[in-house]
């Protein structure tokens, strides 16, 4: 899997590597009569003494284009050549990635900036922009356990009944993902971006009580076998042997809309609206076994899964510390819709019991209704060229109604409270730490 993932990011890099041989430096021309200069008649001059045409921006009227060798802006002079006249030449500094250069002909002065005065923020994203990210994420799910240990002799008014097993609670996922941005086909909206995202995880535990650790122990059912039929089988302190386990499999989309506003030279905030679906599916197996009686035992599979429907709001401020460098923080509310499938099947074997202890029990169950939560993220960009860079992120989301279910482990959990195995979505955290390499086409 993981050479799997390294080889796609390689080949990732060396194809679009491949086709960043010239670099499209942008250019705006301000001051009086720029309107009039004919964008024939103007070159970027390099250090070489070459000089590179200016060419229209066919994404946005009014701005210019020039192709410059390399993988980055280059420092030179911009000539502005005058058939009847003598030319112009105004020194122009070298732009970083984002940046466009500002031909100011009333200062004679060629310099870069993310906002050039008189125009819209740079949020116009020269080409679309595709990534491909590793993803680390923890989910914090509702609890569950199996077998019952009795912490004291039955029916001593202090004695409690404990699981003998108990996690799956935090389980942790690694996946990959795919995310991109391109410039927004509708006017409230300055660029439009996607994600989508998956991965695997599993938790686990297990337990054993010794026969000869003098301790009582029993295996409870996930619910009785008929109206007033046994909770369960007390073992004595003959042992008992336990094995949890749990999967979780992850999908995740997201397609959203963002507006850029700039709070300075290299400051933006950026309001943002999306629309997500995720799918948590759970498997989780519990194996309980006598270790004196072979013919006692219990196995139980269980499945949960979850979809969530839900639209976010939100914001992200971005700063560059230099033109190669930029750090960002955001914080979004979620609401929703959320709708849960639980089944469970359980085999219980008591050879020494009568039939009423050898059975197996099916139950379903379904659970709908409204979830919300927040979601904070801080990360950071390093621009390796200005076609190419490397994002760095972690997150962590507030959820209600994260995928849990009940477990009984115990007799008064059936005699007393009657709940046998049941859903009990609870609320839990997701954290999550990206590693990206974005790419500009």
């Amino acid at each position: 899997m993981l050479r799997s993932i390294i080889f796609v990011f390689a080949a990732f890099f060396m194809i679009t590597a491949a086709a960043w041989a010239v670099y499209g430096q942008r250019a705006v021309l301000v001051g009086e009569g720029a309107e009039e200069v004919p964008v024939q008649s103007i070159s970027f001059r390099l250090p070489d003494g070459s000089e590179v045409p200016a060419e229209e921006d066919e994404d946005d009227d009014g701005a210019l284009i020039f192709m410059l060798p390399g993988d980055r802006g280059s420092r030179g002079e911009i000539v502005i050549r005058s058939p009847g006249g003598a030319d112009i030449v105004i020194p122009a500094a070298a732009a970083g990635p984002g940046e466009t250069l500002v031909i100011d002909l009333d200062r004679g002065t060629a310099y870069p900036s993310r906002n050039p005065p008189g125009r819209t923020p740079d949020i116009a994203l020269p080409g679309p922009i595709f990534g491909i990210n590793l993803d680390y994420l923890t989910l914090d799910l509702p609890d569950f356990g199996a077998g019952t240990v009795l912490t004291g002799p039955p029916g001593d008014p202090g004695t409690d009944e404990v699981p003998l097993v108990e996690g799956g609670d935090r389980v942790e996922l690694s996946g990959v993902s795919f995310s991109g941005a391109f410039n927004s086909p509708f006017g409230f909206a300055d660029y439009a971006f996607f994600d989508i995202a998956v991965a695997n995880g599993d938790a686990g535990d297990v337990g054993a009580v010794s026969p000869t650790a003098m301790t009582y122990t029993a295996i409870t059912y996930q619910d009785r076998p008929f109206d007033g039929g046994p909770t369960g089988v007390f073992l004595g302190d003959t042992g008992l042997e336990a094995a949890l386990e749990r999967e979780v499999d992850l999908f995740n989309a997201k397609f959203g809309f963002a507006c850029d506003y700039p709070l300075g030279e290299r400051t933006r905030l950026r309001p943002t609206v999306f629309f997500g679906y995720t799918r948590v599916e759970q498997s989780v197996r519990t194996e309980l076994q006598s270790p004196t009686f072979a013919d006692i035992f219990q196995n139980t599979t269980a499945s949960l899964e979850q979809d969530f429907y839900s639209v976010g709001f939100g914001g992200v401020l971005e700063h560059d510390i230099n033109p190669w460098v930029a750090i960002y923080g955001g914080l979004f509310g979620i609401a929703g819709l959320q709708n849960t499938d639980f089944t469970s099947v359980q085999e219980n074997v008591c050879g020494a019991c009568g039939p009423d202890n050898n059975f197996t029990s099916t139950i379903s169950q379904s659970d709908d209704g409204g979830t919300w939560g927040f979601k904070g993220k801080v990360g950071a960009r390093f621009r390796l060229t200005d076609r190419l860079a490397l994002d760095v992120s972690g997150h962590a989301t507030q959820a209600s109604d994260l995928g849990g279910f009940f477990n009984p482990t115990s007799g008064d959990d059936l005699f007393v409270d009657d709940r046998p195995a049941q859903i009990a979505n609870d609320d839990g955290v997701v954290g999550g730490l990206r590693l990206g390499l974005n790419a500009r086409f």
